[in-house]
């Protein structure tokens, strides 16, 4: 039933979206939310969008990701290769497939964290 909503609601949306665009030449999501549209107004915005959208693709959030990219303006564009986006990122070196490329953002900013600071005990992941 939840996929059926997800479904829907990404359906409802685009239709809208569509029909605005063809009328206007803008976006209704944009129009509704003006942090929408200043996500995508900045390099960093835009990398941070695409970070999402790699984080939902990498798990399979399909239906979150249904809604998020158009909400984003993200579903004309094509996802962005993942080592490129990495390397626009910041994760030059170290990057691998594995995980998504949000979370190794994290990790790699905690170890830096971790090195500044005075030797603390072991944390264990929690999953």
């Amino acid at each position: 039933m939840g996929q059926l909503r997800a479904q829907l609601r990404s359906c409802v949306f685009k239709v809208i979206d569509n029909q605005e665009q063809v009328e206007k030449g803008q976006s209704t999501f944009h129009w509704e939310n003006p942090n929408a549209r200043k996500v995508m107004q900045t390099a960093s915005g835009v990398i941070c969008a695409e970070l999402i959208r790699e984080f939902l693709e990498f798990y399979r959030l399909d239906y979150s990701l249904q809604i998020y990219l158009p909400e984003v303006n993200l579903a004309g564009s094509s996802a962005a290769n993942k080592e490129d986006l990495a390397r626009r990122a910041g994760l030059a070196g170290s990057f691998t497939e594995n995980k998504p490329i949000m979370m190794q953002l994290l990790e790699n900013f905690l170890i830096g964290d971790r090195s500044a600071a005075a030797p603390a005990a072991p944390q264990q992941e929690v999953i």
